[in-house]
């Protein structure tokens, strides 16, 4: 947990008085947004019989970031939101989806 949410879980413990809490809203969602969150990627071909992941979007507006093209920017500049770059790692159900099977060498891709 970060000082921004520490601070946050100590005024939203007090009795306040709305315009106040209003304010206190506004800062939730201004910590929410320091949070990293993954960007999603998706394929659009194949090469070698595999996946290629090289279009990836903002999780929070959907911004859509050609992976190869552009900056890997620390923010969305179209929501602001904090951005991880790592792929995320696959639920099993997710992993048995991803893979691919060449009967010529009994090749998987993950």
């Amino acid at each position: 947990m970060n000082k921004y949410q520490e601070a946050l879980d100590k005024l939203n413990k007090r009795k306040l008085p709305l315009e106040i809490e209003n304010d206190i809203k506004i800062l939730e969602e201004l910590v929410i947004k320091e949070i990293p969150h993954y960007v999603h990627y998706e394929y659009d071909g194949y090469a070698d019989g595999c996946p290629v992941y090289d279009i990836a979007y903002c999780p929070s507006c959907g911004r859509y970031f050609e992976v190869d093209y552009e900056e890997h920017y620390d923010y969305c500049p179209s929501c602001g939101q904090r951005l991880n770059w790592i792929m995320e790692p696959f639920e099993e159900d997710d992993e048995e989806e991803m893979q691919y099977d060449n009967d010529d060498n009994d090749s998987e891709c993950k």
